[in-house]
This record gives C-alpha cells, structure tokens and sequence, in this order.
C-alpha cells in the first residue's frame, strides 16, 4: 500500500461511517472572529482528564479552551494514540492503554468524541489484545479511520475503518512489508483529498510520503508526535527532538521534505498531538 493515497483510492479502503455524530461544539466557540487556517488545535493529558487547546498561528498565542477532567476518565499510563477533526467540526482523540500495563482486558482501546457531552466508545473489532489503535484522521468524505499495529510498534501495519457510533473497527488494508507506518492526516488537494503518512526506520530516520524528513539540513531521527494539514494546504509536524524536553511545531514543505520550526514548547505547555477544524 502506497505512503500517499489521493480521495479516490482512499475511498475504496476506507468505509464512510454510517452513524451521524453529535455535531462539535468547538467548532463555533474561542474561534470566531478568527480564520480557521490559522487556528492549530491541541491536546494533552493533565491528571486523569484532558486539555484541549487553540494555538493562532500568526500571534503564536497558545491557550486553553476546554478542560475535561470531568467526565472522561483516563487511568495511569493511558497514552493518546491520535487526534482528529470530522467533517462536522466534531474533534475526537484516541487513547490506548499503557504498554506496560496488565488492564488490557479490561481497558481496551477507545476513541473519545469531543461532543456535547462527551462520548467514549471502546474499540472492538482488534484482532487480539497484542493490536492497539494508533494515529486516526478524519477524512472530508465523512470516514474516521486509523492505524491499527502491534502494542510493541512492529509490523504489520494495518489501515481500518473505524465507526463513529458504535467503535466498531474494521481492517480494509494493510501497508507493504515491514514499514514502520506511525502518523496520518490528509491534505485537500485539487478537488478532492490526499492521505499522507509517515514512516519510521530503526535509526529514527523519518520520511513523509516519500520524503525524508529534513531540519537544518540534517535528517530528522526522532520520529513525529502528530502531523496535521490545514485547509490551504499548510502542513505542520509535531515533534521532540532526540534529546529535548518537550516537543515543538515544525511547518514542512512537502516537495522536499524541509522542516522549519514555528513554536517550541516547554513541559509545563507542552502539547501531545494536533489537528485542524
């Protein structure tokens, strides 16, 4: 399976959901008056909830928007997995369970949609507990699919489609070989979409589609935290540097692969994953 998929042949692997999702409500608050292009979302765990916040990327002002320590319920060690927006504005994060942790029967995988309330839907549909759901991004053609890979990071690589109302996943591809495939967004480009992902070798090396992943004129070995494309096609990456203490946003250009940072972040401000509306 290629590293680059346009509308067309994305939407033969991936099943549109069939379930109408409450439409989000971040969609039309702490944003008005503002151009959406320019409003990147974030997200990170603090305590046992999450906080969503709005970075403007002109003022590079960072600030947070939605607290959600009440109502959803994370444990120790739950890691967010991915970070999206539906096509009606509807944000929706995915968690998965510590590595390390004994829980997985009991605390399997799960999406969270951003609504009014909150929704929590487990995941089902996993081939065993061995399986977690990765990244996920939410297509302009109405689908919420993932990447779905051993708990340990291993190949195969599998591309599911992932239901809105039900958490019901189901497997519609799989990635070539043994391609490390971690991250997805997708771009509008012409008069439909592309899906674009990342691949990371065992040195770290980091290419998207398929272009290697560039900073200073040296190639990025620290693999990526999220990525996410803008409605004009401005493409951002989140990551940490090999030795850093927090990650930082990296616009790309996507024809030669060159990362030019745009905000770094401390720990106290740090964020774990990104997406536009």
């Amino acid at each position: 399976m290629n590293l680059k998929l346009t509308r067309r042949r994305f939407g033969q692997l991936a099943i549109a959901s069939t379930a109408a999702v409450a439409t989000g409500y971040l969609a039309n608050r702490t944003v008005a008056q503002t151009n959406l292009v320019d409003v990147l979302y974030g997200i990170r765990i603090e305590g046992t909830g999450l906080v969503v916040q709005t970075l403007n990327l002109v003022s590079l002002v960072l600030s947070d928007v939605l607290n959600l320590t009440r109502g959803i319920t994370l444990a120790p060690g739950d890691q967010l997995s991915g970070f999206t927006s539906l096509s009606n504005g509807t944000l929706v994060v995915a968690i998965n369970p510590s590595r390390t942790s004994n829980r997985d029967d009991n605390y399997p995988p799960r999406i969270i949609l951003l609504g009014t309330p909150p929704r929590t839907l487990t995941v089902t549909g996993l081939r065993d507990k061995k399986y977690v759901l990765g990244d996920i991004v939410g297509t302009t053609g109405g689908s919420l699919v993932g990447l779905v890979y051993k708990r340990n990071g291993s190949p195969p690589v599998r591309l599911a489609s992932i239901d809105t109302d039900t958490g019901e996943l189901d497997i519609t591809d799989s990635f070539r070989g043994n391609q490390r495939v971690r991250n997805l967004t997708e771009c509008r480009e012409g008069n439909g979409g592309t899906i674009y992902t990342t691949t990371v070798d065992r040195e770290g090396n980091t290419v998207l589609a398929d272009k290697q992943l560039v900073l200073g004129g040296e190639n990025w070995v620290s693999g990526l935290g999220s990525m996410a494309c803008s409605s004009s096609g401005e493409f951002y990456v989140l990551g940490r540097s090999r030795y850093g203490s927090a990650n930082s946003l990296y616009k790309v250009n996507k024809t030669t692969g060159e990362m030019t940072l745009k905000q770094a972040f401390t720990p106290a401000n740090n964020i774990n994953k990104i997406a536009f509306l």
